[in-house]
């Protein structure tokens, strides 16, 4: 690109050069390059401009390019956004709260979830070993 700019700047000049001896020849003041002077150096003018334009262009594209290859490599940005990311983290989880760093324990219910009174498990028990003996019996 750095080829491309100085072609252009060559060319910008170059044009700049012709508009401003067709100006002197419009005005007398200068001897015509060719075989007569310049009546009109629009033409010539707008080339300039045209020149003008792409040097700006291509200047303000390579200021770009330094600018984004001066940042650093993929993985400073990679690095960067995983620092942000961290910093910034808001926790959507609840505290693991007791079983935290070390193994689940066993956490004991103080109120039985079902209440027997201890009769009904006896009398439970004997029915049963009535029914396996007269199955067994048969």
């Amino acid at each position: 690109m750095a080829g491309n700019l100085k072609l252009l700047r060559e060319y910008r000049q170059k044009s700049r050069d012709r508009s401003r001896q067709q100006r002197r020849e419009m005005r007398g003041k200068a001897e015509p390059r060719g075989a007569s002077a310049a009546r009109d150096n629009t033409g010539t003018e707008a080339k300039a401009a045209i020149f003008a334009g792409a040097v700006k262009r291509l200047n303000r594209e390579l200021g770009r390019i330094r600018k984004a290859g001066s940042g650093g490599t993929q993985a400073d940005y990679a690095q960067r956004a995983l620092e942000l990311k961290r910093r910034n983290r808001v926790r959507h989880h609840p505290n693991s709260g007791r079983t935290a760093n070390r193994s689940m324990t066993m956490v004991e219910n103080p109120n039985p979830t079902v209440s027997t009174d201890p009769r009904e498990i006896g009398r439970v028990s004997q029915a049963v070993k009535v029914g396996q003996a007269r199955r067994d019996s048969d």
